[in-house]
């Protein structure tokens, strides 16, 4: 009978499922082989077959087993002596049957792992909402070390997309990790959803006996796992109201994102204000939809064609997101700013023109023109401030608004002294209310270089006559006793620095006489009277003399100059002699009966007038046969001649063709004046 000579078990390596163990099987005669016999194998502690696969009709025969999933053992397996038939023959050719039995090969080194890893978890990203660039990590354990090639991927929906977390690491290890980073544009608002099973994508995940590895898994619970790859944009950038902004002024940009965003540090709008680059930094908005950044004007920015803004925003060093995290895209339309001004450029003092060299005394005025290189509006009265000897005076300003030129002006007081010249101070002064500013609003740079004037010089202490009048109105008749007043009108107080006398030269007609100080030192005004004395000739007009006569002086100690004007008055009369009698004249020569009027006519040098009513009247005396009688006045006031009456009594007749009066008395007389006032005598 045929006998096996030898058993040549698999080589000595790890088998995984799938891979065959063959045990080859000599014998020392042909054999021919029915059925399918088999060898016991021990894989582990289970009994597995290696079954007849070939060799019948020869001394070889090869018997395998193809390892199955879930067989292991780590420490060799095991053959087991004799053959099992199985149902079947081996039989060598004339017949015989085989010696089954045989000597064990040595399988020690022959292991087997038919146990595919299976993932025992998978752990996605903890709940939160994740943003570009953030990732979507996910923990994926398997029983045991496996190893990776390729890319082998989860696959994810992520809103209503399909997205892949591809294998990262852990190759060599149970523990392997798969990382999605989140892409602009994706959304979920609800929860990621993951899918089983592993998707190899051309990769492999197997153990490290090479079993590949069991794909599938429960899915992770990530309703939590939210995702926001949206970034907010801007949906409009708004800026100033058109019109022309001055230094101080704010230009603010409205920047609308479509969702709400948080902001860090300055981000700034990039803006060309004239050629300069200037930059409208955030101001407030964050936690909001709407972001306000704002450039205040400073002082020479310029444009006159309309600002600019240059897209897009200008972190600088800041952050723009929104509650997620996403960066904001910072890309924008520019608005339209081509109405937006910017007049930053204060105006300047270009020049100032003091007043013409001179003497200036009471009542003149310093005037200032004060020149800028734009036109400018004032408002209320800048001043600008003078030293005029030791003491600070201010020129007020007066007029020159809208333009570029502005007047200031200073009248010189009394007192003002300023023999070597004024100086002149900056800057020009404003107050509250007060300001110079141009046309857009800017406020004027009022800063002066201090000046000298050496030959602009102040006399405020030198009384001069201003002006010399009479008090009285109209025409005015002095008779003798009567006084001529005259007011000599100063510019300054004047006072007398001795005890000499103070008079008024005046003219009458062509006779010098003297009007003596009445009141006024002290004061501006000092008074001068002339009384007419009796006898004065008459005269119709009066003139002053060349110049005061007495020792005066300021009040401020200058000196009085005492020419008087040359001014003349021919509305009066002077008269201090009274009127007089050139003569008498008789009745009418003829014969005059009882109770006929006798009238007699009196001439005098001069219009004469009468007192009034509750003054006697004038009567004139005669005598008439022997006996004195009295006229009574009649009539002529105003006249020369003075009419008087007397009418004949019973038995009284009158032949004044032979009648001689002889002398006339005119009684009552100081009753009867010229028109100075003077009174007959």
């Amino acid at each position: 009978a045929p006998t096996i000579t030898s058993v040549t078990g698999p080589a000595a390596s790890t088998y995984i499922v799938g891979q065959n163990l063959d045990f080859t099987v000599q014998f020392d005669d042909i054999v021919n082989v029915t059925g399918t016999p088999r060898l016991v194998l021990t894989i582990g502690s289970a009994t597995r077959y290696a079954t007849y696969v070939s060799g019948s009709g020869s001394a070889s025969l090869l018997f395998r087993y193809t390892v199955q999933s879930g067989d292991l053992d780590s420490d060799g397996i095991a053959v087991a002596s004799p053959i099992d038939l199985n149902g079947g023959t081996i039989k060598d050719v004339p017949g015989n049957d085989a010696v089954l039995t045989f000597t064990p090969p040595d399988t020690t080194t022959v292991l087997v792992d038919g146990v595919a890893p299976t993932i025992t978890s998978v752990t996605g990203p903890t709940a939160g909402t994740y943003i570009v660039g953030q990732n979507l990590d996910f923990t994926v354990v398997f029983s045991e070390a496996v190893a990776v090639t390729g890319t082998p991927r989860l696959v994810l929906t992520i809103g209503s997309a399909t997205r892949y977390a591809t294998y990262l690491s852990g190759s060599g290890t149970s523990t392997l990790t798969f990382r999605y980073t989140v892409q602009s544009g994706d959304l979920d608002t609800d929860g990621i959803a993951v899918a089983s099973p592993v998707d190899l994508d051309g990769g492999t995940i197997k153990d490290t006996s090479g079993n590949d590895a069991g794909l599938t898994f429960t899915a992770p619970d990530t309703s939590g796992v939210l995702v926001d790859g949206v970034a907010p944009t801007i949906t409009s950038v708004t800026g100033p109201a058109a019109g022309t902004y001055i230094v101080g002024q704010n230009l603010d940009f409205t920047v609308q994102f479509d969702d709400t965003v948080n902001v860090t540090g300055t981000p700034r709008l990039v803006l060309t204000i004239g050629s300069t680059t200037r930059f409208a930094t955030y101001v407030s908005g964050s936690g909001s939809a709407s972001l306000l950044f704002r450039y205040t004007v400073q002082s020479g920015d310029l444009d006159s064609d309309g600002i600019a803004v240059a897209s897009p925003i200008d972190l600088n060093g800041g952050t723009i997101k929104d509650v997620p995290g996403n960066d904001a895209v910072l890309s924008f339309t520019p608005p339209n700013t081509s109405g937006v001004l910017v007049d930053g450029v204060a105006p300047t003092i270009t020049s100032v023109t003091g007043p013409a060299p001179g003497t200036y005394i009471v009542g003149q005025n310093l005037d200032f023109t004060v020149q800028f290189d734009d036109t400018v509006n004032v408002t209320g009265t800048p001043r600008l401030v003078l030293t005029i000897g030791s003491t600070t005076r201010y020129a007020a300003y007066v007029s020159g608004s809208g333009s570029a030129s502005l007047l200031f002006r200073y009248t010189v007081q009394a007192g003002d002294y300023a023999a070597t010249g004024i100086r002149l101070h900056g800057p020009v002064l404003v107050g509250d209310g007060t300001r110079i500013a141009d046309s857009s609003g800017n406020m004027a740079d009022l800063a002066l270089e201090e000046t000298v004037l050496e030959l602009v010089r102040i006399d405020g202490i030198t009384a001069r006559i201003l002006s010399v009048r009479r008090p009285e109105e109209g025409y005015r008749y002095y008779g003798a006793g009567q006084a001529i007043v005259v007011q000599v009108e100063f510019d300054l107080p004047v006072v007398n620095v001795s005890s000499g006398r103070l008079s008024l030269p005046i003219w009458l007609d062509d006779r010098l006489r003297w009007a003596d100080y009445v009141s006024g030192l002290g004061t501006r005004q000092m008074v001068f009277r002339y009384v007419v004395p009796a006898g004065e000739p008459k005269a119709r007009q009066l003139q002053l003399g060349s110049e005061l006569s007495g020792q005066l002086q300021s009040i401020y100690g200058g000196e009085v100059q005492r020419t008087l004007p040359r001014v003349r008055w021919t509305n009066l009369l002077v008269d201090g002699q009274p009127p007089k009698v050139l003569w008498f004249l008789p009745p009418t020569r003829k014969l005059y009966r009882p109770g006929d009027w006798v009238i007699f006519r009196v001439v005098f040098d001069e219009n004469v007038y009468l007192t009034g009513r509750n003054q006697p009247r004038p009567q004139l005396e005669f005598v008439f046969r022997g006996q004195r009688r009295e006229a009574t006045y009649l009539r002529g006031a105003g006249t020369n001649s003075l009419y008087f009456g007397y009418r004949l009594r019973a038995g009284e007749v009158w032949d004044a063709r032979a009648y001689n009066f002889g002398s006339f008395v005119l009684v009552n007389g100081s009753s009867i004046r010229d028109v100075a006032g003077n009174a007959f005598r």
